[in-house]
């Protein structure tokens, strides 16, 4: 991909659209060979001739943003990142709207960058808004609102907050089930969301059952030594501490 986008550069010159367009489909290889450093120094290159032929304030200039946030992340460049989606989020209100589900993803982004970096009440704000708009979007359901709702059950885990975090997590998980077939992978990971917010509730006898019958499942889908996996071990082992200290 790197080879073809230079190519384009070099034919149609990199103020060309489809140069301008073709960086996305380069970006993405980038990432998903997790060469982070590369996809930034890609995206920094282009952000400033997209800005020069587009104007700051286009979608395209937007989606770049994203993309640079998104690497600064994956780079745990927490006060970097966060600026980039801020800024993306800024030009999908302007150019698209406030309720526009491509500034709810901006917003999500915002909060997972947030999270990182301590910002839970900040977190929280950007999720709420992005759930809010999302609903709008989508009243019949969205798996983009449940996760959401499993991100904000996190931050009450974060917090201490047991019951809130299991109130979250249960409703992430029916509206996932709505949507999902039932052995999906992120159903299991909800349901050890829900297994967490118990122990944090101090609900240790349901959390066993549940995570007991959750652990095979979540090794034939993901593996013995995925993380889901060694988190639920983890929780077992605690939960098993305890029954035996009664």
């Amino acid at each position: 991909h790197e080879e073809a986008w230079a190519m384009l550069r070099e034919l149609l010159g990199e103020d060309h659209p489809d140069t301008l367009s073709g960086v996305g489909v380069l970006l993405a290889s980038l990432e998903a060979k997790k060469e982070y450093e590369r996809g930034l120094e890609r995206v920094d290159e282009t952000l400033p001739v997209a800005i020069r032929v587009l104007g700051r304030d286009h979608p395209d200039v937007a989606y770049l943003h994203v993309m640079r946030g998104r690497q600064l992340r994956f780079l745990e460049r927490w006060e970097a990142a966060e600026s980039a989606f801020a800024e993306a989020l800024r030009i999908e209100r302007a150019t698209r709207g406030e309720d526009h589900p491509y500034a709810g993803y901006a917003l999500i982004q915002l909060g997972t960058v947030r999270v990182a970096g301590g910002d839970l009440d900040g977190a929280e704000s950007a999720y709420r808004e992005a759930l809010r708009i999302y609903r709008l979007a989508y009243p019949e359901g969205d798996r983009n609102a449940a996760n959401i709702l499993g991100k904000l059950a996190t931050i009450e885990l974060e917090r201490g907050r047991g019951p809130e975090a299991l109130d979250l997590a249960q409703r992430s998980r029916v509206e996932f089930g709505r949507l999902l077939p039932e052995d999906h992978t992120e159903l299991l990971e909800g349901d050890l969301l829900i297994g967490q917010a118990l122990v944090a509730s101090g609900r240790t006898d349901e959390a066993h059952r549940l995570l007991q019958d959750l652990q095979p499942k979540v090794v034939a889908v993901a593996g013995d030594d995925s993380k889901p996996a060694r988190e639920i071990r983890q929780l077992l082992d605690g939960i098993e501490v305890r029954i035996g200290s009664r």
